[in-house]
């Protein structure tokens, strides 16, 4: 492995809190979802507006997962892009040096 001079493990670290406040849109957009669709079915609405709702319809579905089903979403599937573009190893190799780096020995001299 060549000498990297950035922090794979900062990088793998932030995705990790990343999708922890990714996994929380999840509900809300599905619920937002449902309002869109009831109100789709609202009599006499214009052709105009109908297409208005298809839009943001589309646009919560491309982000909460096109089956409104978190392994659909695009949001975490860009987090797993990043995963894997971690140079392989590096992230887990650095957590183990910065781990013996912080440990104390039990001699004191």
């Amino acid at each position: 492995m060549g000498n990297i001079k950035w922090s794979p493990l900062s990088v793998s670290q932030a995705m990790d809190r990343v999708e922890t406040e990714v996994e929380g849109v999840f509900e809300p957009l599905w619920r937002a979802e449902a309002i869109v669709q009831d109100t789709m079915k609202l009599p006499h609405l214009p052709g105009y507006m109908e297409a208005r709702l298809l839009g943001l319809s589309a646009e919560i579905r491309r982000t909460a997962g096109s089956n409104l089903k978190k392994e659909d979403s695009r949001l975490l599937e860009c987090i797993q892009w990043v995963r894997r573009d971690l140079p392989q190893g590096s992230a887990e190799a650095e957590g183990k040096t910065a781990q013996h780096g912080k440990t104390q020995g039990l001699f004191a001299w």
